[in-house]
């Protein structure tokens, strides 16, 4: 199972619910954390914004299903899990725990 980054750290709010439409996903920067925010059918999911092989930013690829594909040599991330669903990534990304908050997307940071 990837590794959490839900245990330690603060909600914050990085951005608004109509910021990410059902079946995309949006690249935030906050505080140091890229974070790859996904809307899947409404339900929200946030991983790291790095990919695990060879660093590019996984949120300027395309979302097939659950699958984040990454833009540079097509890695594949489930983001309900943060796991690789195809390579050449073989290492998961970091979930980010997501609540909404009124209008308000809000993630738990890690400490930094």
């Amino acid at each position: 199972m990837g590794e959490s980054k839900e245990a330690a750290g603060e909600f914050a709010t990085v951005a608004k619910v109509g910021d990410v439409a059902p079946g995309s996903c949006i690249g935030i920067e906050y505080r140091g954390a890229l974070i790859a925010l996904c809307n899947l059918d409404g339900e929200l999911h946030a991983v790291e914004d790095v990919c695990t092989h060879a660093g590019a930013k996984i949120s300027e690829g395309r979302l097939d299903g659950n699958c984040l594909i990454c833009p540079w040599h097509d890695a594949s991330f489930d983001v309900t899990s943060g796991e690789p669903a195809g390579g050449p990534a073989f290492s998961p990304v970091p979930k980010f725990e997501v609540r909404v908050v009124g209008s308000e997307i809000q993630v738990r940071i890690p400490p930094e």
